[in-house]
């Protein structure tokens, strides 16, 4: 995620060069088929890349406002499950008498968090297996979704702890309350993860780009001769980068500067826990990478 409110030019010129290349290259080739052999046959009309233009204008807007509004759905899920691990941590403290029982569950709603983040960015590394004061039991080595399989461990221990008398059915009910609402929270993850944007929009948006770039060009052409190369380029760079800012924030969970920042919430969310814990060796919290954002 984007921390600073200015981007580099330097940051703009190595994202988007290959693209105002590509952009050059087809006005190029437009102008020059105009040139050499559609002028003689056609009088291209020149209210068509208009008409068109105006179109993708709204339809690029629409499609930006779904891809940031997925994004911040995105952002404000993650955040939710940071704070309610941090809410869980403080009730095991607070309401189970056990120092070790309250320990392990704390440690495992990390293991929780790493391997839900795991999940979400396509990683198989097994980091969350550390945070685990106990052995891996066989069922979660087997479980296709690990976190949710730690989640359902949580619930186990909890029921336990409330038939050995060592909670009560009011601590009881509100350690329950809070598993729900994370595993609610995870749900909502997994829907965005595994709900791919439609991909006819990015297809025909793309599409119409390309053929809105080629008749800008061409009308030009016949008014302002190979100027309108230049000119060409810019309208479409500036209509293409429009609908690729979109289009990077379409997934999320990515790792990319734009992207929801979860190895950085689930830093934040292991420090908090182990603070929580009383400890003092805590790790580093991830540093900004190029001063410009955070994964």
């Amino acid at each position: 995620m984007l921390i600073k409110e200015n981007v580099r030019l330097q940051s703009v010129i190595n994202g988007t060069w290959k693209s105002a290349l590509t952009i050059l290259a087809v006005c190029l080739l437009s102008s020059a088929f105009n040139q050499y052999f559609l002028i003689k046959y056609l009088e291209f009309p020149s209210i068509f890349p208009s008409l068109l233009g105006t179109t993708l204008a709204f339809f690029i807007g629409f499609n930006n406002n779904q891809s940031y509004a997925r994004w911040w759905e995105a952002r404000i899920i993650a955040g939710g499950i940071t704070g309610l691990s941090r809410s869980l941590a403080r009730q095991c403290i607070g309401y189970i008498g056990q120092r070790q029982e309250a320990e392990k569950m704390i440690y495992r709603q990390i293991a929780f968090v790493y391997a839900l983040t795991e999940y979400l960015r396509n990683k198989h590394e097994g980091s969350y297996e550390k945070y685990l004061k106990e052995e891996v039991p066989v069922t979660l080595k087997k479980a296709k979704n690990k976190y949710s399989a730690i989640l359902q461990m949580q619930v186990l221990h909890l029921q336990e702890l409330y038939s050995k008398g060592h909670i009560d059915g009011f601590k009881f009910a509100q350690l329950n309350e809070t598993i729900s609402n994370i595993s609610g929270e995870m749900g909502k993850a997994e829907r965005i993860k595994n709900t791919v944007y439609p991909t006819t929009y990015i297809f025909y948006t793309k599409l119409f780009i390309w053929i809105f770039i080629v008749s800008v060009t061409i009308v030009l052409n016949d008014t302002i001769g190979m100027y309108a190369v230049l000119l060409g380029m810019i309208i479409g760079y500036v209509y293409f980068i429009s609908h690729k800012v979109g289009e990077t924030l379409l997934n999320p969970f990515v790792p990319n500067p734009v992207g929801v920042p979860l190895d950085h919430l689930t830093r934040s969310a292991e420090i908090d826990l182990k603070e929580v814990l009383g400890e003092d060796n805590l790790p580093e919290p991830l540093s900004v990478i190029n001063n410009e954002y955070i994964l």
